[in-house]
């Protein structure tokens, strides 16, 4: 779980990146993306640094799931950044999913 999360911390790294890289650069979908972006990276950290994160990771995967409508609600007019969007959201959201099911998961004990 721990190493998948870094995924979803490169993820936010990249939507703030992406908020002033991806042309043209517009004012909802830079902030939405600068914002979500870093909110990813804060809760990535927090579930790195955690023992069992439950909360923190459904928080990510709504994350990912607004990443997913975020285009669509907030009117976004450029094909660049509602695809960037959405792929981000999907794999956050595909990301969190899988540490979650590895979270809930029963511990062995040998």
């Amino acid at each position: 779980m721990k190493d998948s999360m870094w995924v979803n911390l490169m993820i936010g790294v990249w939507l703030v990146v992406a908020a002033f890289v991806l042309a043209p650069v517009t004012a909802v979908r830079s902030w939405n993306d600068v914002i979500f972006g870093i909110v990813l990276i804060i809760s990535s950290w927090s579930v790195l640094s955690a023992v069992r994160p439950t909360a923190t990771v459904w928080f990510e995967a709504l994350v990912g799931i607004w990443l997913i409508v975020a285009p669509f609600v907030l009117g976004y007019t450029f094909a660049a950044g509602i695809w960037n969007d959405v792929i981000c959201g999907v794999v956050a959201v595909a990301i969190s999913l899988m540490a979650l099911a590895e979270v809930n998961r029963p511990t062995r004990i040998a």
